[in-house]
């Protein structure tokens, strides 16, 4: 959807149709801040498209999508301490 690629700025964007019932929208953007520094920023969206997907979003609670965003950047965070 978007996609962006200079030394300074990386950015990508996806969004695609789950099941005929979730739209589900990620964009991920790096920042350089210096040779050793980097902004990572998250941005994502779960949409229900028809009545069971809205329920199934329901049911999930915010409290479990608060956990999976948690866990996703702790797995960025330790591969990139990986690789310093």
């Amino acid at each position: 959807m978007e996609y962006e690629n200079t030394p300074e700025k990386k950015h990508n964007k996806i969004g695609f149709t789950l099941a005929k019932a979730f739209e589900i929208e990620a964009a991920f953007t790096l920042y350089k801040i210096d040779e050793n520094q980097t902004k990572f920023i998250y941005q994502g969206e779960n949409k229900g498209l028809n009545f069971l997907g809205k329920v199934l979003l329901k049911l999930g609670g915010e409290k479990n999508n608060n956990k999976v965003v948690t866990d996703f950047m702790n797995l960025v965070e330790s591969e990139a301490m990986k690789e310093a």
